[in-house]
Formats: C-alpha cells, structure tokens, sequence
C-alpha cells in the first residue's frame, strides 16, 4: 500500500464523515455529527464536501496542489477513489434489511409446540393448502396441506432461523385448558 492510499485509507473514517462505498454517479458518506447518511450526487464540489466536514477541515488535509486552478480538487479526488475502494453501497438493500430487522424484532416470543419448535398458527386452509402466521416474521405463508415441522419462507430473509410447525389452534390457550 503507497503512503497516499494509506493517507487515504486513515482519512475515510475520521471525526467528521466516514465514506460508505458509490452507486452509479453518487458517493456516500455518512456524516458522523448527524447520524445522517449524505448522498452526493455527480462530481463532488465545494458545497457537498462542506455537507460532510468544514472546509477548514478540507483545507487542512489537502492542501492545494501547485498549477492546479482548483484549490479541493484533492479533496473532491479523495472522495471518489475512496469510495470507489470501498465498493458498491445499495441503498435500496440496506433499507429492505433495516426494516426486516425492525419487523423481526417487534415480534413477541414464540410459543413452542411439544417438539420444542416455533409454533406457526393456521389461520386459513384450504383441500391443498395452509395459511400460517409466521412466529419469526408476523408475515403469512402458506404451506401445502399438511401438518408438522416446516422451513420457513422467511429463512431467506432472516439467515440462521431454525424451522417451526405448522399446528392448529392457539397453543397458549390449548395449553391453558390442558393445565386446568
């Protein structure tokens, strides 16, 4: 690694900003004092870096190049090449996870059924199908006609969830009169 990539390297995460990757003709940067991620759209100019730090900071740290008419064209450098070495940064992707994060963990605990699985409630069925609310997502899936342990259909949203099973009823309630 050359001093400038690991001057570069050092500076992309600093007090002010860190850089987050590129898509397209946009750069991202996390502004650190907001907690806020800024989309810089096209070339980056002088307002767009004052977005992510002072300019004294700017000035600071990349100094004016001799015979350039450009006195942040380093710094406008900087934030291209290090977002474009740190990569691709979808937007889109980064959302659709947050909110099945958020979705995942506003759900109450599952109940578990004899077999120590998630209980996933039947609440619609059909002579070829079950409709069932899900205890890991909320959401409702529906499985072929049959009872028992199943994969669920989120397990491709939320890696390293385990099956549950498929039962009729609310178990809490079944659980409740079989106690009394």
């Amino acid at each position: 690694m050359s001093a400038t990539e690991l001057e570069h390297a050092a500076l992309s995460d600093n007090e002010h900003f860190e850089i987050l990757g590129i898509n397209g003709e946009s750069y991202f940067v996390r502004q650190k004092r907001l907690g806020a991620v800024v989309k810089l759209r096209g070339t980056p100019n002088r307002f767009m870096l004052a977005q992510v730090a002072p300019l004294t900071w700017w000035d600071r740290h990349f100094p004016k190049r001799p015979g350039w008419r450009d006195e942040l064209a380093a710094a406008k450098s900087f934030v291209i090449h290090a977002s474009a070495a740190k990569g691709r940064y979808d937007e889109a992707e980064i959302a659709r996870r947050r909110m099945a994060a958020e979705k995942r963990a506003a759900q109450p605990a599952p109940v578990l059924t004899k077999n120590g699985l998630p209980a996933a409630i039947v609440v619609g069925e059909t002579a070829t199908h079950f409709r069932v609310k899900c205890p890991h997502c909320g959401d409702v899936h529906v499985h072929g006609a049959r009872l028992g342990p199943r994969v669920p259909h989120c397990a491709m949203t939320y890696p390293g969830i385990g099956n549950y099973e498929i039962v009729r009823g609310d178990p809490v309630r079944s659980k409740m009169l079989e106690a009394a």
